[in-house]
């Protein structure tokens, strides 16, 4: 209603403008009612112009309530795909798919700003687990505009048109490298300090492992400052990174991509020797040039790679407008096979600091860079047969079996298609042929259906699994549960991070019969574990040692880690800060879980559900006898 007057009233000024300037029809108009009428007029017309003009672009008529609910549930979206994105490295949709997201959020809360959450991912950067966050960086260290076409470029250049009218500026372009992004500090030459990005003001203290990176200095080349600091992409090499995952027997020893190995070996205690070997640096920026008299991104550039960072500067190229941009976008894209390292588009950035300095900040990115994505690079073959994977929850999975096709420098046999509707909705059957796309330079999915071979019968999924899976089934090893049990024993390693226990390792365990449910980890003995193959003395030693010192997590990491279905690691948060004891929590009516603010009723039904079965009181029971539980 506010709006709607305030527009009025500004369009009746601007009507009143707009005869103000013309004497004649005033004159004319037979005294200051009838100017009065015109003027309501004219300004009439302008409102119901201006509305269909905004009409495409107007909000939509919502309640309040459905608005929170959506925002509350895009935001849920975002931060799980946040987590496996930042926190395991392994998203599961594409960045446009992650990028309409976030779109249709700043959507409402532009709309709806009242409705708005302080805590929205629109305002930060990053998923990172907070524990690991120590280290403060010295200036925000924030994500890019990005688009999959040229729009993102095309409004830098607007805001730059705004603030600088007709002048020609110049701009950096470089690869957008698919890494890790990290900030290194020296003090008088020496690496004191390397942190991830984080939630763009802490970040996660990776200095052991970035000071075995090759080409890294841990001594800058004199005469250097008393202090640098420097923010770039720690990458994989990628014949290097292809040829090493070939390498390995086992599956739970490869890397989904990359980045991924990039994460973990930045973050393992203990990092696999061909895997740190891969790793390099890419520096793409002098923090504090400023108060070195740096008046350039380039010249910043210079310096780092004349102090011995490993710049690539042959990767940097200046360019003066969007046409240049575009240019240089298509040839990237033509010789993107041709890169060392996994690249998702290119980065724009103003190249004088000054200006960079005006143009300024925004909450997740700045407002002088922006980013243009690559289209993933695509292969079409023949789907020889549809295999079915059951996860931790009872979901099944639909995976293709393709035959072999290389994708850039890529072999793929397989791709998941994530969801049944996603195999529905393209319609995939043993058979067709279709077009796989590598997300990320090294994901396969299937993008397309080419064509289908005569007489296809279309999608046909068993009934059964279309049925919703039972909250407390497949707790434990037994026949009908394996697979789905498998699931929820890495699952519950993951959570509670007992690192050297894998996928691969976690189902020789099971099939070993040294775990039989999840408390069974608890159980777990050195010696019994030397004697199955592949794990020696040294790594089942590491995995003792390991598990003594996680075996009391506290109530969210132990619940988060149960995974009872429709109760993630947010709700485990907020039910750990409402309860002091897993038997607490499990003795609590109904009512007490629906008052608690973001728990859902579907999240307590299930909790109730499950800690009722007997799936759930065996559990409790297990873990209360091995001294797991906090005792009341």
């Amino acid at each position: 209603m506010f709006f709607g007057l305030r527009r009025f009233l500004l369009c009746f000024l601007c009507g009143f403008a707009i005869l103000g300037g013309n004497t004649r029809l005033i004159s004319a108009g037979g005294g200051s009612m009838r100017i009065f009428r015109i003027v309501l007029f004219v300004s009439f017309l302008i409102v119901v112009l201006v509305s269909a003009a905004n009409a495409v672009d107007s909000c939509p008529s919502l309640s309040h309530g459905e608005v929170k609910r959506q925002m509350t549930s895009i935001s849920d979206d975002i931060r799980f795909h946040d987590r496996l994105y930042y926190q395991q490295a392994k998203p599961i949709v594409s960045d446009s798919e992650y990028d309409l997201l976030h779109v249709r959020l700043r959507k409402l809360e532009s709309c709806f700003p009242a409705l708005a959450a302080v805590d929205s991912p629109t305002r930060s950067v990053g998923g990172a687990a907070a524990q690991h966050l120590t280290v403060a960086h010295s200036q925000p260290m924030l994500s890019l505009d990005s688009s999959s076409d040229d729009s993102a470029v095309v409004a830098l250049f607007e805001r730059i048109e705004q603030l600088n009218p007709g002048e020609r500026l110049r701009f950096l372009a470089q690869p957008k490298v698919d890494g890790l992004p990290v900030e290194l500090t020296y003090v008088q030459g020496k690496l004191v300090s390397a942190a991830t990005r984080g939630d763009g003001l802490l970040g996660e203290d990776v200095l052991a492992r970035v000071g075995e990176i090759e080409g890294v200095p841990v001594m800058l080349r004199a005469p250097f400052p008393p202090r640098v600091v420097v923010r770039g992409e720690v990458y994989a090499v990628l014949p290097e990174f292809i040829a090493g995952n070939n390498a390995q027997q086992n599956e739970d020893d490869r890397y989904a991509s990359p980045r991924h190995l990039a994460v973990a070996t930045l973050r393992a205690k203990h990092p696999r020797g061909w895997a740190l070997k891969t790793l390099r640096f890419f520096p793409f920026e002098l923090v504090n040039a400023e108060v070195l008299d740096v008046d350039s991104a380039l010249r910043g550039l210079e310096r780092l790679a004349r102090w011995g960072l490993p710049v690539l500067l042959e990767q940097t190229e200046v360019v003066e407008g969007v046409d240049q941009v575009r240019s240089l976008y298509r040839e990237y894209l033509a010789h993107r096979a041709d890169l060392p390292f996994a690249a998702d588009g290119i980065v724009i950035k103003v190249d004088r600091l000054d200006l960079q300095r005006r143009l300024g900040l925004g909450e997740r990115f700045p407002f002088w860079a922006a980013a243009w994505k690559f289209p993933p690079a695509t292969a079409v073959t023949r789907v020889t047969d549809l295999e079915w994977r059951i996860g931790r929850t009872g979901k099944r999975t639909p995976i293709a079996l393709l035959d072999p096709v290389k994708i850039g420098r890529i072999q793929v046999s397989r791709a998941s298609l994530h969801h049944i509707d996603t195999l529905r909705s393209l319609g995939v059957t043993a058979g067709c042929r279709v077009v796989v796309a590598l997300k990320g330079d090294t994901v396969p999915q299937i993008v397309d259906v080419v064509d289908r071979p005569e007489g296809d019968a279309g999608v046909i999924i068993p009934p059964e699994y279309l049925l919703p899976p039972e909250v407390g089934a497949c707790f434990s090893d037994s026949d009908g549960c394996h697979q789905q049990f498998v699931a929820r024993a890495v699952y519950f390693a993951q959570q509670l991070g007992l690192s050297g226990l894998g996928e691969g390792r976690v189902s020789q365990l099971v099939e070993a019969g040294l775990i039989g449910d999840l408390p069974s980890f608890f159980e777990l003995q050195v010696p019994r574990m030397v004697a199955l193959p592949g794990f020696g003395t040294v790594r089942a030693e590491r995995i003792g040692a390991v598990l003594r010192a996680n075996n009391r997590p506290d109530l969210a990491q132990l619940l988060s880690a149960i995974g009872v279905a429709g109760v993630g690691p947010k709700t485990c948060q907020k039910l750990a800060r409402e309860f002091e004891t897993l038997d607490e929590l499990r003795l609590a009516g109904p009512a007490r879980l629906a008052a608690i603010d973001g728990v859902s009723a579907r999240s307590a039904e299930n909790l109730q559900t499950f800690f009722a079965s007997d799936s759930g009181v065996q559990l409790v029971t297990r873990l209360r006898r091995l001294g797991i539980l906090d005792v009341d």
